[in-house]
């Protein structure tokens, strides 16, 4: 059913609590909340979501929500109005995804311009995984907007806006984490004020991203995502979990021995678990969490309570690391035997801070890039000058079909064809390749590998991290 038009409501004040927040550096949590199919009747989503911001607006410790674009499906219902009643149902703020799944710039511009109307500040910028149709039928294309340009579009809507953007620091190949990093680098560059990590169980990851930022003096909120499944959901694992999100085989297995048992007791494992990974956030220096999975207060409530319990029993990191490893400590939380980490010494006791004395990067070799994509690399750096208005260049580029916009498209990608990745980046990757470097959609690389194999020959990575309404320096 379509949705009800618009009135817009031209209010020139908005929600700044988020900001607000920003600069006091209290930890907080927030509850993500998915816009429901549009395959459901919208009056009956407006009325789900009302009701959920009722239930949850006692409870005074849940600072906002993250209300996610497309994240179900390209086919869910837009999410301004949506956000509006989430926010004053709740009387909390929203972040409200802006998902470029099957996306063009004019949905998201118009989304802004909606959302802006309503008095929502707060956004979040997400590529979004393959749309439902790529994911049944093999080599099909479908719109996509990369995340730095929703980043790019949402800062021309005024200096009142806050939009984050997504990391994934849960890869384990060399060329997967350098890609990751370099990205949101990126993104960053381009505007983003806060980052929300993608979920995962691997400690050791989550300090490494906090290594990393504090490395390069960034300061910026960091909120990381914890997601609490579901028994049903625990029970379905064997066909998979949510796309980018990488759940260790033990840990999956540990989860499945838990569904076994009761509901209720269940739900306290499950909620235990959480309590243990939430705590290490906040002793690792992560700013807040999002909660994905719970839906009520009562869940949410008793969560806060394991968390209270925690927190008591393990005031500091090195007593929270003793507790993590008498859960997990025999577990293999990666999802290979030969996982690539940034640092020596993750995890340690005393060691919650980057040292740059005693922590140095680990290097690792990278694959020389293949003669073609370096001719390629090289053709199109001697192309691509717009100095070069002879005719001699002009026929050379008619003659390679490489004419000076199609130059400038691809001058991110070390002038490489972008249309191997199933959903046209060339920004950079997105944060859903699986964990053996493979495509999202499971048929080859990721594309990307290809140009970080062009910028390490290169010595070029800052060719990766430029943002995108600058041209990319001289590729020298």
């Amino acid at each position: 059913m379509s949705q009800p038009a618009k009135q817009i409501d031209m209010s020139f004040s908005g929600d700044d609590r988020l900001a607000s927040s920003m600069l006091k550096g209290e930890f907080q949590y927030y509850l993500e909340c998915d816009t429901p199919l549009a395959c459901q009747s919208f009056n009956a989503s407006m009325t789900l979501i009302e009701d959920l911001g009722k239930e949850i607006r006692p409870v005074k410790r849940l600072f906002g929500w993250l209300l996610t674009d497309r994240l179900l499906s390209e086919n869910c219902h837009d999410p301004v109005l949506l956000a509006a009643a989430l926010s004053e149902s709740s009387g909390k703020p929203v972040i409200m995804g802006l998902s470029g799944r099957g996306s063009n710039m004019d949905r998201i511009k118009g989304m802004l311009a909606d959302a802006k109307a309503k008095g929502l500040r707060n956004f979040l910028a997400v590529t979004g995984n393959l749309t439902d149709l790529q994911q049944e039928q093999e080599n099909l294309r479908s719109p996509f907007t990369d995340s730095v340009e929703i980043l790019q579009a949402a800062h021309t809507f005024g200096k009142d806006i806050r939009i984050g953007a997504t990391v994934n620091p849960f890869k384990y190949t060399p060329q997967d984490q350098c890609l990751q990093y370099a990205k949101m680098l990126r993104k960053i560059h381009t505007g983003a004020q806060f980052l929300i990590t993608q979920a995962g169980w691997d400690m050791k990851k989550a300090q490494e991203l906090q290594w990393f930022l504090q490395k390069l003096n960034l300061t910026l909120l960091v909120i990381a995502r914890v997601c609490v499944l579901s028994q049903e959901e625990t029970l379905r694992l064997a066909d998979g979990f949510q796309t980018g999100v990488i759940l260790p085989v033990p840990m999956g297995s540990r989860f499945q021995q838990d569904a076994r048992k009761s509901a209720e007791e269940y739900q306290q494992m499950q909620l235990l678990r959480a309590a243990w990974q939430i705590t290490g956030y906040r002793k690792l220096g992560y700013g807040a969490v999002l909660i994905s999975g719970i839906r009520n207060a009562k869940t949410l409530e008793t969560l806060f309570e394991q968390i209270d319990q925690i927190e008591e029993q393990c005031p500091d990191y090195d007593s929270w690391l003793e507790l993590w490893n008498e859960q997990y400590g025999d577990f293999n939380l990666t999802p290979t035997l030969d996982p690539h980490y940034l640092y020596w010494d993750l995890l340690q006791k005393g060691r919650r801070d980057f040292d740059p004395e005693e922590y140095p990067v680990k290097g690792s070799p990278l694959p020389a890039p293949s003669l073609p994509d370096r001719c390629k690399y090289l053709l199109g750096r001697l192309l691509d000058d717009p100095g070069k208005k002879a005719w001699p260049w002009r026929t050379l580029r008619y003659i390679t079909r490489l004419p000076e916009e199609k130059l400038a498209h691809l001058a991110p990608c070390f002038y490489l064809n972008n249309a191997q990745c199933p959903k046209g980046l060339r920004w950079g990757p997105c944060g859903s390749s699986q964990s053996d470097g493979t495509c999202e959609n499971g048929k080859q690389p990721c594309f990307f590998h290809r140009v970080l194999h062009l910028a390490a020959q290169s010595n070029n990575y800052q060719v990766l991290e430029t943002a995108c309404w600058k041209r990319p320096p001289t590729h020298d």
